[in-house]
């Protein structure tokens, strides 16, 4: 929708490692442990956003992207 509204530059950022958010140890009673099952589901989507945005650049003229590492900026925070 943006894009065929005339936007062409994006900055996207990743999904954050879910597991070792504070309110998801919690709930998990991982202790300082992250909850490595909500992580890998993080991991995987990331894995193939890139791809995708990559294909998306390919097929639409003019579209540009920056891809955000935000899953490594918190999970620096949370360990």
């Amino acid at each position: 929708m943006l894009y065929s509204s005339g936007a062409s530059k994006f900055v996207v950022h990743n999904v954050a490692p879910l597991g070792s958010l504070p309110i998801v140890r919690q709930e998990f009673n991982t202790g300082n442990e992250c909850y490595e099952k909500f992580n890998d589901l993080a991991k995987q989507h990331n894995a193939r956003l890139g791809p995708m945005l990559n294909e998306l650049a390919k097929a639409k003229p003019g579209f540009q992207f920056t891809l955000f590492d935000f899953y490594n900026v918190i999970l620096r925070r949370t360990q």
